[in-house]
């Protein structure tokens, strides 16, 4: 996996890019411009996405509800605002005073100030929990409690993902056997079922962003371990909080966000199948492939 500081730099630096190549005005607002146009660019970063519309008459809108209330959960950073803060903020201004002088390469200097900002960036959350903890040991047990209820939510969402799947497969399924069966006419059943794939295609793409923030989220939480274990190295014991926050944020959370992302890939791949009229295969195999993988 790459660094967080990598994986974030690339869409910031286009971002900045664009910012510094189409700027022609004065030096204090070309700050101005460079400092929107990082905090745009970390704003998409977030994932940010409509919410999914619910529809009254749709057959899965229960399940559909139930999978977009994680949409709070996963599109937000651990440490709300923290991407700006600290370092990330003094780099930019250095940033900005550097460019109005003109005498500094401002590609250089959008460069590290990008970087200043996302290092500051990936420890806020191990700063935020270290500011509220009256000493070390309650640092770890807050950060394995965190972690417990991040590896809690992706469960809660993979197993709403599942549900909200094998409804619309199944639903296809009917169209296609009303069809089949001649209580359908062809040209309502094409209709039908690609209200169902339209409907699942917008569900793919929340899918997707969830699995995105859960990466990012996993980042903070794997950097706040490494830090834990500097300030309060492991002890013996084998409940020792700095060992179970290490194993929680490099082994446990990893394989449940890399579990959900194979579920949503799965899905995807039988989509194809799913949603096609003219496929009459027994599509049974792809509800218990993915339920039981």
């Amino acid at each position: 996996m790459m660094p967080a500081q990598t994986r974030y730099f690339r869409p910031l630096s286009a971002v900045l890019a664009f910012s510094m190549t189409a700027a022609s005005v004065s030096g204090c607002a070309q700050v101005g411009q460079l400092q929107e146009s990082v905090a745009s660019g970390i704003g998409n970063l977030t994932g940010d996405k409509d919410k999914l519309p619910i529809d009254p008459a749709d057959v899965c809108k229960d399940q559909r509800e139930e999978f977009a209330k994680s949409q709070s959960w996963f599109t937000d950073q651990i440490v709300s605002g923290a991407l700006l803060g600290g370092a990330g903020g003094a780099a930019l201004g250095a940033a900005g005073s550097a460019i109005a002088t003109g005498k500094v390469n401002p590609w250089v200097v959008v460069g590290s100030a990008a970087a200043g900002a996302l290092t500051g960036a990936s420890l806020a959350y191990y700063k935020t929990r270290a500011q509220d903890a009256a000493d070390k040991d309650e640092l770890a047990r807050n950060i394995n409690s965190d972690l417990t209820k991040e590896g809690q939510q992706i469960d809660h969402t993979t197993a709403a993902f599942a549900r909200l799947r094998a409804c619309r497969f199944a639903e296809a399924r009917r169209i296609k056997n009303e069809v089949r069966n001649g209580r359908l006419d062809r040209t309502a059943g094409l209709a039908q079922i690609d209200y169902q794939r339209q409907r699942f295609d917008e569900e793919l793409a929340v899918a997707r962003t969830y699995g995105v923030n859960m990466s990012k989220r996993n980042d903070q939480f794997r950097d706040a371990a490494k830090e834990l274990r500097q300030d309060r190295p492991p002890t013996a014991g084998r409940n020792d909080p700095t060992s179970q926050a290490a194993l929680a944020a490099t082994g446990t959370i990893p394989e449940k966000r890399s579990s959900y992302d194979k579920s949503v890939d799965r899905a995807d791949a039988n989509s194809k199948l799913a949603f096609n009229l003219d496929n009459n295969a027994n599509l049974t195999w792809l509800f218990d492939a993915d339920d039981h993988a």
